[in-house]
Order: structure tokens, then sequence, then C-alpha cells
């Protein structure tokens, strides 16, 4: 990629073009270089080269592959590729981690296990609970034979 040592002030061309770039965020097309772990965006040019094939640019926080980059040290496609990035890390301060507590709940007995479904026993204390309604069912038998 490009490197230009002395990045220029970003135009209002420039900003708009990044905003429309960053509007489509979703659609675009990232990667990882091999050799670092460098993520990257693609951009497709507007323009076809000599073959009339298209043109493609490697935008990441490093910099940009295109023209305008390496004659201004700023371009549309970087300045779109900064602010995702910078989105995206609000994004990762703001969302809270959950914790097991908020996606599985407690048993509803109180001890503790993870169960799949709110008010649900988990294995040992629904069977506590049958062994103690046996139990209830076979004294009130019992008593009433004893009657």
């Amino acid at each position: 990629m490009a490197q230009a040592t002395v990045a220029r002030p970003i135009t209002p061309a420039q900003q708009k073009a990044a905003d429309e770039l960053l509007a489509l965020s979703s659609r675009w097309a990232r990667g990882v270089r091999h050799e670092d772990g460098l993520t990257f965006v693609t951009f497709t040019s507007s323009h076809l080269d000599k073959d009339g094939q298209p043109i493609y640019y490697y935008t990441s926080e490093r910099g940009c592959t295109c023209l305008g980059f390496a004659n201004r040290g700023r371009c549309c496609h970087s300045i779109a590729v900064l602010a995702d990035l910078e989105h995206q890390a609000v994004e990762e301060r703001v969302t809270p981690l959950r914790a097991y507590r908020d996606l599985f709940p407690g048993c509803a007995a109180g001890c503790g296990e993870l169960v799949e479904r709110q008010n649900q026993l988990c294995y040992q204390c629904a069977s506590d609970a049958v062994h103690q309604q046996r139990i209830a069912s076979r004294r009130a038998t019992t008593k009433e034979a004893w009657l």
C-alpha cells in the first residue's frame, strides 16, 4: 500500500465521497493479509485499466493503494475505513459483555445451577421435588390406611 508521509486536510469532496462509501460499509469486501494479519477492505474503482478491467484498491488503517492516497496522503477510501474502525471501536466499548446468568437463568429452586428456561428446575432439584411428592403421597396413603 502506498504510504504518504504528510497527509493534507480532508476536503469537502473527500468527506462526501467517504460518507457515501461508509453508508455501504455492510457490503464492503473485507480481508486479512496472511503475512502480518492486517485487515483491509477492497474497493472497486470507477475507472478501468488499459485492458478494460476494473481496478481494485486495497485500504487499511495504514493507507490505500489508490493514486489519490499516493498523491495527497489521504483519500475517501482511507477516510471511510478509519471512520468505520472508529465506529466499531465505539460499539465494542458500549456493548457490555453478557454473563452466563444473562444467557442462561438459574434454577428456580435457587441452587445456582444453570437451566435453559426461566422458572425451570435443574435436574437435581426436579428429581428432589418428584421424590418429595412421592414420599408425601405414600405418607397420605399410609395415614388414610391407619384411620
